[in-house]
């Protein structure tokens, strides 16, 4: 108390010094946050230039000048502030439609500012420096004799070269061609064996359906949950040397003669059947689901016959330690070793292509070469597009393909799929290119 008694004056002063700081700085904060609610910065859409420069290369280099300068003003907010710029090319694309490409980099306030990367202005280099490439197409009005210019386009370079690929009338009759030629290119040569049914009797035919031949069923039903006759999908097996149908009860038609004679087996497994294939007329995989979980999950077991589907004997569970896979897997054997497995897309989680070389008792994921997006703009790498890898299968030059596709929501260039090859059953694959669907893949 006598400390305070003595240097009271010197402790007021020292209040009064904190209190007027304190207003100083609230009173600057509070005139800041004014300045920032004066400021106006114009879209690309309403701002424009006055000029009289004749030079479209000049004209869109002052626009570009003077649009970013709206976000250099001094109280602009960091997230949003750039300090400089740099003009790296300005090229007129089309004099005519006026459509001219900017080159241009950017140092930002904050180093890597979600606003220009949400806002699609570019990407952010190594050195933190924003490099942007826009094709703008510009628009004269002429307002009581003074020439304004504005910007009534903004698109990234891949989009304006598609943009003038479609309007010039080429695009649809290339694409055809394009697609005409991958047609017999990637066509799966095992799709000449096939079934159809007509009238509630199934055929099958093994000469790319110039002959057919009926099914003889012998009482066993095929018909769906809606009572429609319909083969389960991945329950048959049609080939020159076997064919094999089986129901979702177990039960299986069998044919080793191209369809003149047929035997009924049955397997008294617990489970539902998956995936039914026979190599030949002895050796067979059957996969069963045996438990179920939400979200998808499936438990399954991998049976093996050498007997014709007399007997099966249990070879594993999958690729996961606890046996699971997801709904709509996909398996498929090319010799008694040699397999893939298709565990697709779920939740939060990305398709996965797998690969066994023991009978599908082990298996493990396939690593697919990346190759580089043209779009270097979308901030996504090659596996980020390409997510989806579909079942390979051996193409009329006896290579293994392998389409890797985008997924449902998938449409980087129109929904292309990347296509990929290998000379030695999957070890190693050899990118081939990108390429347009076929019209019946898009219909599913």
């Amino acid at each position: 108390m006598e400390f305070i008694k003595q240097h009271k004056k010197a402790i007021l002063i020292i209040l009064c010094i904190l209190i007027l700081i304190a207003v100083m700085i609230c009173s600057y904060i509070g005139y800041y946050f004014y300045q920032q609610s004066k400021i106006d910065i114009k879209s690309e859409r309403t701002f424009y230039i006055e000029t009289e420069e004749q030079d479209l290369s000049k004209i869109a280099t002052d626009w570009i000048n003077q649009y970013v300068g709206q976000y250099m003003q001094k109280y602009v907010p960091r997230t949003e502030k750039i300090k400089s710029i740099e003009i790296k090319n300005v090229e007129v694309l089309e004099e005519e439609n006026q459509y001219v490409q900017i080159d241009f980099e950017l140092k930002t306030a904050k180093k890597e500012s979600d606003y220009f990367l949400e806002n699609e202005w570019g990407i952010y280099e190594e050195n933190h420096i924003l490099s942007c490439q826009w094709v703008l197409k510009f628009l004269l009005r002429e307002e009581n004799q003074i020439s304004k210019y504005f910007v009534t386009a903004r698109m990234k370079p891949v989009e304006y070269q598609i943009q003038q690929y479609k309007e010039s009338g080429q695009a649809e009759a290339e694409q055809q061609q394009f697609q005409f030629e991958n047609k017999k290119y990637y066509e799966d040569k095992e799709k000449q064996c096939t079934y159809k049914i007509e009238n509630e009797k199934i055929y099958v035919t093994y000469d790319n359906s110039n002959t057919w031949k009926e099914v003889e069923t012998n009482g066993i039903d095929f018909r769906d949950s809606s009572k429609k006759y319909k083969l389960t999908d991945n329950l048959y097996t049609i080939s020159e040397e076997v064919t094999a149908i089986m129901n979702m009860d177990n039960q299986m038609i069998y044919s080793k003669d191209k369809g003149k004679t047929w035997e009924l087996k049955e397997y008294k497994g617990e489970g539902n059947p998956m995936y039914l294939q026979f190599l030949n007329a002895n050796t067979g995989y059957l996969v069963e689901v045996v438990d179920a979980a939400l979200g998808g999950e499936r438990f399954i077991e991998i049976l093996k016959t050498q007997d014709g589907g007399e007997t099966w004997t249990s070879v594993g569970n999958g690729p996961n330690e606890n046996g699971s896979i997801r709904d709509g897997a996909q398996f498929k054997m090319f010799d008694e070793n040699v397999g893939f497995l298709v565990n697709p897309v779920s939740a939060g989680e990305k398709a996965i292509l797998y690969k066994t070389t023991d009978g599908m008792k082990t298996f493990s994921e396939v690593q697919i070469p990346a190759q580089t997006l043209e779009d270097t703009t979308l901030n996504l790498n090659w596996q980020d597009v390409y997510d989806t890898p579909e079942m390979p299968y051996i193409n009329e030059n006896n290579e293994l393909i392998l389409v890797v596709g985008q997924g449902s929501d998938g449409d980087y260039n129109g929904g292309t799929k990347a296509a990929y090859k290998s000379n030695d059953m999957g070890d190693t694959w050899t990118f081939i290119e990108e390429y347009i669907p076929e019209p019946e893949e898009w219909e599913g």
